[in-house]
This record gives C-alpha cells, sequence and structure tokens, in this order.
C-alpha cells in the first residue's frame, strides 16, 4: 500500500492525544441535570451563549466521568 501525506500525517498523532494541546479542546462547567426515578442524566453547557439546538447530551449516569480528575 502506498503512503500518502495524510496516512503519514495520522501515524505521527498520538493513540492518547491531549484534550487541550493536541485538539484544541477547551474545558467548560456543565450543568448535570438527573431525571427523577432514572439513572439518565441530561448534561448542559452552563454558559448562555453555548446553549442552542442539540447542544446537549442524554446519558446514563454510569457514563458520566469528569476529565480533569481522568488525565
Amino acid at each position: 500500500m502506498e503512503s500518502t501525506p495524510a496516512r503519514a500525517q495520522w501515524s505521527r498523532v498520538s493513540a492518547d492525544p491531549d484534550p487541550h494541546n493536541d485538539l484544541e479542546y477547551r474545558m467548560v462547567d456543565l450543568d448535570v441535570i438527573h431525571v427523577e426515578g432514572s439513572e439518565t442524566v441530561v448534561v448542559l453547557p452552563n454558559e448562555a451563549d453555548m446553549l442552542r439546538e442539540n447542544a446537549f447530551v442524554v446519558t446514563d449516569e454510569a457514563d458520566l466521568c469528569d476529565l480533569e480528575a481522568w488525565a
């Protein structure tokens, strides 16, 4: 298989990239709303300017983790 420039770039990418330095992500505070009588939570950004249509996550509480504590 012939190597392409894109393939060469991907081969240099870390298998465990740093969210801030490698991916340019920024941490934001999130509001976690627990659904009564369920393990389901709704996760919303707490900055008003970040709220827009579909700017939320619905998941099970067991799937949440604190990325700052995890790193």
